[in-house]
């Protein structure tokens, strides 16, 4: 295919541009969705403590597998049903 090229980027993941224009990699999108399940948490925990609440709801469906066994193991669960995990600092 004509002005299809792939490098290597400094930041270890590989480039691919097609006439140009570069198109995200699976490993960078990835990595970009997993620091968006992070700062979905933060967000939550910031948000609930603004409300003066010691708990939060979180969508499990904007969690991954690490980031819910990373929770379990610094929160309490309050509960954990279906797509939710209620998760409390208190």
């Amino acid at each position: 295919m004509a002005g299809l090229g792939l490098e290597n980027r400094k930041d270890g993941f590989k480039q691919m541009n097609i006439e140009g224009i570069e198109l995200i990699t699976k490993e960078k999108a990835n990595k970009e969705w997993k620091q968006t399940c992070i700062n979905y948490v933060n967000t939550e925990i910031e948000s609930a403590i603004r409300l003066h609440y010691t708990s939060t709801n979180l969508s499990k469906k904007k969690l991954f597998p690490e980031l819910i066994e990373e929770l379990k193991s610094n929160f309490y669960v309050l509960d954990d049903i279906g797509d939710v995990i209620i998760i409390s600092w208190e």
